[in-house]
C-alpha cells in the first residue's frame, strides 16, 4: 500500500523527493506559518519560521559573495497559492532587520496587493506599471514602510500588457537606478509556470529563488522549472 501510494502520489512531499527529481540547490526549507498575517516575526523572534527565514538569508549571502551594494533576487513558483509572496516579503524584512537597505518590488501586475502588513495605505495606487509606462517617476513610486530600512514598489494599476512592459527598456533604467541606493533588491514575480513575466526578469538577477509547497506543488511542475532555470 505504501509503495503504490508514493507511485502514485504526484506532488512533491519532502525534500528528499526534491533532491531526487533536480539537481538545482536548496536553499532553505521555510516552516509552515501557523500565524494570521504576512509578516510573522518581529526583530529577535526565535520561532522555528524565523530561524527557518534566517538561513534562507545567510544562504542567499553566501550564493551573491559578500555584503556589495545592488544585488537583485527573483522569486517565483509554479503556480498560485505556492506562498511565493510571503516568502518574498518575509525575505526582504529579513534582510532590512540585518541593517541592509532593501526594496520590495511587486512585479506582478496583474493583480493587486495593498501591503497593509507593512503599515502602508497606498491610496496613491501608482507603481510600477506606471513607471515602466511612462507615467510615474522613480521618487513618485518608491515608497517607504514603517520596517526600518525596507522600501517597497508596488504593481501599481493593471495594465492591458505587463508582458510587453518588461521588455521595454524601463526595467533595466529601474534597476540600474535603485541599485545604487539598496543593498539588496527583492522582486515578487507571477508565477513561472502560467506567465512570461518571470522569464524577463530572471535574466536581469544575481540568484533566482523558485518556491515549491509541500503536498501541493506537482513534481512535473518542478521538473519544468528546472528545465527553464538551467536553459
Amino acid at each position: 500500500f505504501i509503495y503504490l501510494r508514493d507511485a502514485i502520489n504526484n506532488k512533491v512531499d519532502s525534500k528528499d523527493t526534491l533532491t531526487s527529481i533536480t539537481n538545482l540547490p536548496i536553499i532553505g526549507t521555510i516552516a509552515k506559518n501557523r500565524y494570521k498575517t504576512d509578516i510573522i516575526f518581529e526583530q529577535g523572534a526565535k520561532t522555528a519560521i524565523a530561524e527557518s527565514f534566517r538561513h534562507v538569508r545567510s544562504n542567499l549571502r553566501y550564493m551573491v559573495k559578500g555584503e556589495s551594494i545592488g544585488k537583485v533576487f527573483v522569486v517565483s513558483s509554479a503556480v498560485s497559492g505556492e506562498g511565493k509572496s510571503f516568502c518574498a516579503n518575509n525575505l526582504a524584512y529579513m534582510f532590512s532587520n540585518f541593517g541592509k537597505k532593501v526594496l520590495l518590488i511587486d512585479a506582478d501586475m496583474r493583480k493587486y496587493k495593498d501591503y497593509k502588513t507593512f503599515g502602508l495605505d497606498f491610496k496613491d495606487n501608482s507603481g510600477l506599471s506606471d513607471f515602466l509606462a511612462g507615467l510615474s517617476c522613480k521618487e513618485e513610486i518608491v515608497k517607504e514602510t514603517k520596517f526600518k530600512n525596507l522600501s517597497i514598489i508596488r504593481s501599481g494599476e493593471i495594465p492591458p500588457n505587463p508582458a510587453e512592459l518588461l521588455i521595454i527598456g524601463q526595467m533595466d533604467s529601474l534597476l540600474y537606478e535603485v541599485k545604487k541606493e539598496f543593498h539588496y533588491i527583492i522582486i515578487d514575480t507571477p508565477p513561472i509556470g502560467l506567465l512570461s513575466d518571470s522569464m524577463e526578469l530572471m535574466t536581469k538577477s544575481d540568484a533566482n529563488l523558485f518556491v515549491v509547497r509541500q503536498n501541493y506543488t506537482l513534481k512535473r511542475q518542478v521538473l519544468d522549472a528546472a528545465k527553464t532555470y538551467t536553459e
